[in-house]
């Protein structure tokens, strides 16, 4: 605390608890007001085709079209084995 080390629980326990109240206390700011904002939005039919959901064929031409070295996440398999996988 302040540069110094301290190992008495109670004074630790009081430092952390005055660390965080500080860190993610709320300071009083003016609120941001949006009442005057106009947000573009999309269509209906735009909504829909966004969160319907994927077809395996779709699924399937996507993986098919990437290159084979390409890897989906740090397992390993990369698209080579998914193209083998999925004949």
């Amino acid at each position: 605390m302040d540069g110094s080390w301290c190992e008495e629980p109670h004074t630790v326990k009081l430092a952390r608890r005055e660390h965080f109240v500080e860190r993610f206390s709320v300071v009083d700011q003016p609120l941001v007001r949006l009442d005057d904002v106009c947000f573009s939005s999309i269509s209906k039919s735009d909504n829909v085709m966004l969160t319907n959901a994927f077809e395996e064929d779709e699924i399937k031409h996507v993986v098919w079209d990437c290159g084979g070295d390409k890897s989906l996440s740090p397992d390993g398999f990369n698209f080579s084995f998914l193209k083998h996988v999925g004949r």
